[in-house]
């Protein structure tokens, strides 16, 4: 597994690098970010733009961590921080140990109306879940109870509260909430096989 380095370049000597896990500092990186761990997100590759969540981050200047920041690039869905000119010059992540992705697609349309995506890299555990919201979102407590043991019985009694969930003709948000728990289940049996 190798850690994750996102790096973007500015015109002049700003550059901002974005590291994930161990801090591998370049004492030339004048302008950065060191996120301690990040996750969940999506990224449009038409216009790439993406959006990803930093728990625990810091201000990288002239080649030394400095100061916590909260929000200071990623701004939300598909909006960073970064100005016209500037360029993405690297994404890369860590591969997890095991991983797998679980659609309960509609019977017409095909599409997803829960997709539950489990990434288990050792140390710890990401699951993401898109189709039930208006956005990609990460369900901590499958997170937590999957990094203790990593096993479908750990996520067969967690409910996923319905409120920010869709509603529509295809299915209700109540629906949507329990489907995550049980496309959740099987994505950690697909896993492990």
């Amino acid at each position: 597994m190798t850690d994750a380095k996102i790096g973007f370049c500015r015109r002049g000597d700003r550059i901002l690098v974005l590291f994930r896990g161990g801090l591998l500092l370049d004492k030339s990186v004048k302008h950065g970010l060191y996120a301690v761990n990040f996750g969940g997100g999506q990224v449009d590759i038409t216009s790439g733009k993406f959006v990803f969540s930093a728990a625990e981050a810091y201000m990288i200047e002239n080649g030394k961590v400095t100061y916590p920041v909260k929000d200071e690039f990623f701004k939300g869905m598909y909006e960073t921080a970064l100005q016209p000119g500037d360029i993405i010059t690297a994404v890369t992540f860590q591969a997890p140990k095991r991983a797998s992705s679980m659609k309960f697609k509609n019977p017409a349309s095909r599409y997803a109306i829960v997709d539950v995506f489990i990434a288990d890299f050792g140390s710890s555990v990401r699951v993401a879940v898109t189709g039930a919201a208006a956005g990609v979102f990460r369900v901590p407590e499958m997170e937590k109870a999957l990094a203790a043991k990593f096993a479908p019985e750990s996520v067969a009694n967690i409910k996923v509260a319905e409120d920010n969930l869709n509603s529509d003709m295809h299915s209700k948000a109540d629906y949507r909430a329990h489907l995550i728990t049980v496309m959740a289940k099987r994505g950690v049996e697909a896993a492990l096989k």
